[in-house]
């Protein structure tokens, strides 16, 4: 018998995305002309998930995450999922910093 699975919202936690738009203002114009998807995906990535199985949790191929990840480096002019989140490490490191 097949399973039937029902589909489900995605939930968006983009925090990390958003904070690191709103504490480097270079990054701002780049966050905004992320699309929907594109955030979820990134968001996604952020927690170190592998492409199958952010395929798998936001109902899309595999080849569809691809897409988005080249998208999105694009955008935000780099070139890895490592350097997404480089910067929102770095952007997180800054945050904590004491103001003086």
């Amino acid at each position: 018998m097949k399973e039937v699975r029902e589909p489900r919202k995605a939930i968006i936690n983009a925090m990390p995305i958003y904070t690191m738009a709103h504490t480097n203002p270079a990054l701002t114009h780049a966050i905004s002309s992320l699309s929907r998807r594109e955030i979820e995906v990134a968001t996604k990535l952020l927690e170190g998930l592998p492409n199958k199985k952010i395929a798998v949790e936001l109902f899309i191929s595999e080849r569809t995450v691809k897409f988005h990840c080249a998208n999105i480096y694009k955008k935000l002019n780099i070139n890895s999922r490592t350097a997404l989140i480089a910067a929102c490490f770095k952007t997180f490191v800054n945050l904590a910093r004491p103001k003086p």
